[in-house]
């Protein structure tokens, strides 16, 4: 009898101790809500990029660019020099632009679904992630911390982008009446 009642209290002991409760994750989760919202709104600015328009626009500098270089004989005037490399400033503007876009591209997709799976598995009462890693606070607030990180980084290369994206077809425009005279001001050569 008494070993059935030490047994009793032995068990009892452990379940009480084996059922801690959930640490409140709900901070976390307003956290990935505001992380997410904005990764979307920087994702509004970055669906401003026309991709076709900025490569277009890359291609015609460096056209014009090889133009000059191939068939401008002499001294160029230092007034038209500075057109010429003011023009081509707007290319410097989006520099790697290609791989940069996508890059983005593919980062945006995935840091987003990544958000959404945490906070789901925080909403869901989750004890463990898809590895069998505990969601402990310490665990959560770990990858939480990390996730935010890379949110924020997105969120500046997707503006920046923008950003410059607008700067350099501004820039493009400035400069294009000008850039067209002096192209056709230079005789091409015949080899």
């Amino acid at each position: 009898m008494k070993n059935s009642q030490l047994l009793i209290i032995v068990f009892s002991l452990i379940g009480l101790f084996s059922c801690q409760t959930r640490p409140d994750f709900s901070e976390q989760i307003q956290q990935l809500d505001t992380t997410y919202e904005a990764v979307e709104n920087a994702e509004q600015e970055f669906l401003t990029i026309n991709f076709a328009a900025t490569s277009a626009l890359i291609k015609k500098i460096s056209d014009d660019i090889e133009f000059i270089e191939q068939n401008y004989v002499g001294e160029m005037d230092r007034a038209i020099a500075q057109q010429i490399s003011d023009y081509l400033t707007a290319k410097k503007m989006v520099k790697k632009f290609g791989s940069r876009y996508k890059k983005i591209n593919l980062e945006l997709s995935r840091t987003k679904k990544q958000i959404s799976m945490l906070k789901t598995a925080l909403g869901s009462n989750a004890t463990h992630d898809k590895d069998g890693n505990e969601f402990t606070e310490e665990y959560v607030n770990k990858i939480l911390g990390q996730e935010l990180k890379v949110a924020d980084q997105l969120t500046e290369q997707m503006v920046l982008l923008a950003e410059q994206d607008k700067k350099a077809h501004k820039r493009f425009e400035e400069y294009r009446d000008r850039i067209d005279v002096i192209l056709s001001s230079i005789p091409v050569k015949v080899d």
